[in-house]
């Protein structure tokens, strides 16, 4: 028993068709042409048949249908030759677009990143200076503060001056208390205004040394 052998009962009518589906296979089969791809082996060849394209000998009709055939098919091949331009055209049109988009952005965030560092140094420097005014200012209110005490202090010094001469008046002679009384006060101007200078020109700059001279004038 092999499973290459088989067997069948045929009638005379199998036959007849058996041997004309043979002969309509001999029919399209004459129309094939092969090439042979032949391997050598040492003891041996094998064939390799590759089915090709058999062009008879045709009429002119076959002739005038293909050449339609070629038209179109050169038409199609043209056509999308034009499309896959266009669409290459349209590709790089967008690639450039973009490149000088992103050089726009990229030149709009460094001029962003510019004006934000001059920000913060104009920040810096409004902070400084506030902080410098502050400061004066408060140099300037201190200064002030003084100034305001010292002339509260001259002026109760004075008020106390004033009354002790209102009392040398009434105890002493009219000749003699003025004598004296001129003499005292000259001492005691002299020694106030000696050590009115010498306070408030201590405690001022040089800046209030006008002031300090006016008030000192004012109260002579």
């Amino acid at each position: 028993k092999s499973s290459s052998l088989s067997l069948d009962l045929l009638t005379c009518d199998d036959l007849d068709l058996l041997r004309k589906k043979q002969q309509d296979h001999k029919k399209k089969s004459s129309t094939k042409r092969y090439l042979m791809l032949i391997y050598h082996a040492e003891y041996d060849r094998i064939y390799y048949p590759l089915s090709l394209r058999y062009c008879d000998k045709s009429d002119q009709n076959s002739l005038i249908e293909q050449m339609h055939q070629l038209i179109i098919e050169n038409q199609l091949l043209k056509n999308q030759f034009e499309s896959d331009s266009q669409n290459f055209n349209e590709h790089e049109k967008c690639l450039r677009l973009k490149k000088e988009k992103d050089q726009q952005i990229d030149f709009l965030r460094q001029m962003v990143r510019t004006n934000e560092d001059t920000l913060i140094k104009e920040r810096i420097h409004l902070q400084k200076t506030k902080a410098k005014k502050n400061n004066r200012n408060k140099i300037f209110n201190d200064q002030i503060d003084l100034l305001k005490t010292s002339e509260r202090q001259l002026k109760s010094q004075v008020k106390v001056l004033t009354n002790e001469i209102d009392l040398l008046k009434k105890n002493c002679s009219p000749y003699g208390s003025q004598q004296q009384i001129k003499s005292l006060s000259r001492l005691q101007s002299g020694d106030q205004r000696q050590c009115r200078s010498a306070s408030v020109t201590k405690r001022l700059p040089s800046a209030y040394s006008n002031i300090s001279f006016s008030i000192i004038l004012f109260y002579l």
